[in-house]
């Protein structure tokens, strides 16, 4: 048919395909689906046109709120089905996932090689290791939550290229603190951290929160104390902005806020950056009666004889000896955070006591469950040590057996991490007990690392569990260090 005579059908398509000679796939209202998902965002301005009318007539959508999510201002992101991208178009360049959502440049990430392979890293490797104890799979509940929210962040595939560089350069030996391609992500991470944050607040709140969230755990591990600070106290002023905690609608922000303040003040040695008072005393309330399975147990809550009546039912992890130990940390502990706490006399006699006891106690590291307790043993060694001499942990756990507990740890094969995954309230506070000790190097950033899958495990489990354990670790700390203030003879 001769192109004068063409009748051209009723339909619609917007400048941005039709100049890519696109097909549009129009949606009800907002931008296109190949609109939505470009980067960086573009104008989604259809031209209507009908069989009399090839001028079309251009329809603006309202301006974007964010610069990296092509939303309509004052309204959620929508979901993101990523299998639906994959429908529409193959990607060409790359595989893995990146490349399979990031067709039509959704993702605010330069699609690379090196990009998508740090990005199949991250959902490969990285996630479970930070989500699970034996860093094999990542729970269900986490996978289905949180990397769905990630893909749709306009912060977060940034930081999660930065993280897997970060965990790569760790599983090598590397120097982090000079890696080029880490540090290069991490300055480029920050500054669109920063350029986000000049939004307006009330519109990318949440986001902005849950990215400094993941940049604050990353200084964590990495061990720099000033920047960690730096972002404890950008988060709570987010807090502030929001109206307080009992301002914040998404549930998890506030516990993992929560939980990254316990950690670094435990870490450090110090006071709480973030949480009030009153928030405290109103999770203890609810913590207090929490009566967790026995997978669960903790030697932080006060259960006495626990271990002990439970121990058959523990996996076959701990032994009786493992179990009478773990009993006698638990009484001490709740000698101290029992309100009033015992006399300080008779908790540093106590402690005295059980030092002495733990000497006497022979075991061979042979089998899984005794590794486990020679660790627990030594642990429980410069804990008592810490709270009969009124020392802080940071000093009681001096090079010497922090170098015996890494020689324990190395013992244990990847696979022998589930024996701790049976068992995660009592690695928490075998972690927790040499966490103010660990250093920056490799070991200190693995146990760190850790610390924090076991969280999330324990809070899968129960939110009020690991709460209730990093409160009581913090509270025999700071009796520690008021005891010290008052003259104690050491």
């Amino acid at each position: 048919m001769p192109a004068s005579t063409r009748i051209r059908l009723p339909g619609s398509t917007c400048s941005e395909c039709r100049r890519r000679h696109q097909k549009c796939i129009s949606r009800v209202e907002g931008p296109c689906l190949n609109c939505l998902r470009r980067y960086p965002p573009v104008v989604c301005a259809s031209y209507m046109h009908t069989d009399s009318q090839s001028r079309g007539m251009r329809r603006k959508y309202p301006s974007r709120a964010r610069k990296n999510v092509t939303v309509e201002a004052g309204t959620p992101p929508r979901e993101f089905d990523s299998m639906a991208l994959v429908k529409t178009e193959t990607p060409k360049a790359f595989g893995g996932l990146l490349s399979a959502v990031n067709a039509c440049n959704s993702i605010p990430v330069e699609p690379t090689s090196r990009n998508t392979e740090l990005f199949q890293l991250f959902l490969d490797r990285v996630i479970p290791k930070l989500s699970s104890i034996d860093g094999i799979a990542a729970p269900p509940t986490y996978s289905q939550t949180r990397i769905p929210w990630m893909i749709q962040s306009p912060l977060m595939p940034n930081i999660a290229i930065l993280l897997a560089s970060f965990a790569q350069g760790m599983e090598r030996g590397d120097d982090v603190n000079r890696r080029q391609e880490t540090l290069a992500l991490k300055v480029k991470a920050l500054a669109l951290t920063n350029e986000f944050l000049s939004e307006d607040f009330s519109l990318i709140g949440n986001d902005a929160m849950l990215a400094t969230i993941h940049l604050a755990s990353l200084e964590y591990v990495w061990g720099h104390e000033q920047s960690l600070l730096s972002h404890l106290l950008g988060l709570r002023e987010m807090v502030r902005l929001k109206g307080g905690f009992a301002g914040l609608t998404d549930r998890i922000t506030a516990w993992v806020i929560i939980m990254l303040d316990f950690e670094a003040a435990i870490r450090y040695e110090r006071e709480l950056y973030v949480i009030p008072p009153e928030l405290i005393a109103l999770m203890s309330k609810a913590s207090s009666t929490i009566a967790p399975a026995p997978a669960f147990l903790s030697p932080l809550q006060s259960l006495p004889g626990a271990f002990a009546q439970n121990q058959e039912s523990m996996s076959h992890s701990i032994t009786t000896t493992t179990a009478e130990i773990l009993d006698d940390i638990s009484f001490l502990v709740s000698a101290i955070t029992s309100s009033p706490p015992s006399p300080t006399s008779k908790i540093r006699g106590t402690a005295s006591w059980l030092h002495s006891r733990l000497q006497d106690i022979d075991v061979k590291p042979t089998t899984d469950a005794q590794i486990i307790l020679c660790i627990i043993k030594l642990t429980a060694i410069v804990y008592s040590k810490s709270i009969s001499a009124l020392t802080p942990l940071s000093l009681s756990f001096n090079q010497k057996l922090l170098a015996e507990l890494y020689l324990f740890f190395n013992f244990f094969q990847p696979s022998s991490l589930r024996r701790w995954s049976a068992i995660p309230g009592i690695f928490l506070w075998v972690l927790l007990v040499a966490c103010p000790a660990a250093g920056d190097d490799h070991m200190g950033r693995y146990l760190r690392s850790k610390m924090a899958a076991t969280r999330i495990v324990l809070g899968l489990e129960n939110y009020n569990l690991p709460f209730a354990y990093l409160r009581s670790f913090w509270r025999v700390q700071r009796w520690i260090e008021s005891e010290r203030e008052l003259g104690e003879p050491g």
